[in-house]
């Protein structure tokens, strides 16, 4: 990860390509998420250092740190963590533990299995990127141009919500969701295409192990958020600035009280959704900022292989076990 982000000039690092994450984004919240995944996994909850941390990856703090200070951040949390990995006696890992502020249920060894996938994802996350933006140099003046364009386009007035259906490739829509090898706790029929009207490919049966290779979270109906006051969504890129009469369009859950969200013609990742969606706010000491006027609805497709190498689509995912990486 190092090698990736050697190099890039700020520019590049803070760089949102076609909106997705920035190289500097992934990179702080690597070491946040894995520090408090094994904070976590220790049974305690997060210190006052961490809550800020972790404010301070949605809202991105200005000045913005550099990628020498991002890097060592890394690296200093990864040597915490596998001198505490390594501490770890086995007889604890079925230990249970909770996960936030709603204290979901764990134990040891899922999470520290999902720190280890999570960072993985994101490393890989800051590879691609980091050669995205790193072909983009002659082309960064433009690209600002363009970006002010777009943000006018955005400020306009308009009403059109996302396209619908909305298909998410790779999704798995819950926290700790993993495709890999599951196990089905039914009998299940498998169809040759994404379809519900595809002709029968094969059929497994309760208990027999198979491997997830993939899925798509597709919106039939996007959740509505309609807002009465002026507002700052928090997002992977920013805040998103909504004002009364704007609606927000759900499509797609990210985990931790995260989602894609679609607002005046524009995608947008990672936005929280504790100050509207969840009720979390609800009596608390700072009013809702919006209201969810109609609920999220999706369908998830998961394409499976059995042990023979046929490989088919279902649409009953909950006809399997171990889709958890947090247990």
């Amino acid at each position: 990860m190092g090698e990736a982000v050697d190099g890039l000039t700020p520019t590049q690092l803070w760089l949102s390509p076609g909106g997705a994450a920035s190289i500097g984004f992934h990179v702080m919240h690597l070491a946040g998420s894995t520090d408090r995944l094994f904070t976590y996994a220790r049974g305690e909850g997060l210190s006052d250092a961490q809550k800020a941390a972790l404010a301070a990856e949605r809202t991105l703090p200005d000045p913005r740190p550099d990628a020498a200070d991002l890097v060592r951040a890394w690296q200093e949390t990864v040597q915490r963590s596998l001198r505490q990995l390594a501490a770890t006696p086995d007889h604890q890992l079925g230990e249970p533990r909770g996960v936030g502020r709603m204290a979901i249920p764990s134990n040891v060894r899922g999470l520290l299995f999902h720190a280890a996938e999570h960072a993985t994802r994101h490393v890989g996350q800051i590879i691609t990127t980091a050669k995205i933006v790193a072909g983009l140099r002659l082309c960064i003046a433009m690209m600002a141009i363009m970006s002010a364009a777009c943000r006018a386009e955005r400020e306009a007035p308009r009403s059109a919500g996302p396209p619908i259906p909305y298909e998410d490739a790779g999704a798995c829509p819950f926290e700790g969701c993993v495709y890999r090898e599951w196990i089905a706790n039914a009998a299940v029929t498998l169809l040759a295409d994404r379809d519900a009207a595809a002709p029968v490919a094969f059929r497994i049966r309760e208990g027999e192990k198979v491997a997830a290779l993939g899925g798509v979270v597709v919106t039939t109906r996007p959740g509505r958020v309609e807002f009465d006051m002026p507002a700052d969504v928090e997002a992977s890129g920013g805040p998103i600035h909504i004002e009364p009469g704007q609606t927000l369009y759900l499509l797609t859950s990210q985990g931790e009280g995260f989602m894609k969200a679609w607002l005046n013609g524009r995608l947008y990742d990672s936005v929280d959704t504790s100050t509207f969606a969840n009720g979390a706010c609800a009596g608390g000491p700072r009013p809702c900022v919006g209201r969810l006027v109609e609920p999220w609805q999706f369908e998830w497709w998961v394409q499976i292989r059995d042990a023979s190498g046929r490989v088919g689509w279902t649409q009953e995912p909950e006809k399997f076990d171990n889709k958890d990486a947090l247990g």
